[in-house]
């Protein structure tokens, strides 16, 4: 187990992770080329970009929407997505990883605050999960994929926290290869599917502003690459 292990952390970790930059390059090169193709056909050509740069910062921090909409849905959602980006990239041991093994290195979390924070995205994953699952509106439009993600992140993320435990119920390595193998496949997957929105959220957001400025059919393209096949695939 050991060995496999080694191999999980290391060439199997360097594909997936590879993978997942090259698949985010190629997406946001199309998002950009389909971006400026549709913008071609807009009706208003005095769209203003810094305006639609603005409102896009103002939904990646979404204060006041939260207050305007569902507010104990919202605010679950935003909890859950803030845990899934800020946790395995601030986790003190990530970033002990990194440093060991590519010389680079940021400021990590304290110990408690990341324990709390992957406590809270557990929580608002079983919550979401539960949603989807007992509101006939969310079951008509989730799909397996929508399941799959979200047990397969509480997955990595539960599995990654019992690790150190006294009371982890499996042994340090098993729970160390369930946590990395878990976590390589979703690394793998996001490029193509609709987890790919987490990173292209900022560039998803401008177009939608840009196509209120579109006349006709202009921006089909542009929404199917977003939101179509291209992101439809496990």
């Amino acid at each position: 187990m050991d060995k496999f292990l080694e191999f999980s952390t290391g060439p199997l970790f360097r594909f997936c992770f590879s993978l997942f930059i090259l698949g985010l390059i190629r997406l946001i090169i199309i998002t950009f080329i389909d971006i400026r193709r549709t913008a071609s056909a807009a009706g208003d050509k005095s769209f203003k970009y810094g305006q639609a740069l603005a409102s896009t910062f103002d939904w990646m921090l979404p204060v006041r929407q939260i207050l305007k909409t569902r507010v104990f849905f919202s605010l679950t959602s935003f909890i859950f997505h803030a845990g899934l980006i800020i946790v395995p990239i601030f986790l003190l041991e990530h970033v002990l990883l990194w440093k060991k093994g590519a010389g680079v290195s940021w400021p990590f979390l304290n110990s408690t605050v990341s324990d709390i924070l992957t406590v809270l995205t557990v929580i608002a994953a079983c919550i979401l999960l539960c949603y989807r699952i007992f509101s006939s509106t969310r079951r008509f439009i989730s799909d397996r994929q929508d399941y799959f993600f979200l047990i397969l992140i509480m997955i990595i993320f539960v599995s990654g926290f019992i690790v150190p435990r006294s009371y982890n119920p499996l042994s340090y390595q098993a729970s160390m290869l369930v946590h990395v193998l878990s976590g390589n496949l979703l690394l793998a997957l996001i490029p193509f599917t609709r987890l790919s929105h987490s990173v292209l959220y900022p560039f998803i957001r401008i177009a939608s502003e840009t196509a209120w400025h579109f006349q006709g059919d202009a921006g089909k393209k542009l929404n199917k690459t977003l939101y179509g096949e291209e992101n439809r695939k496990i």
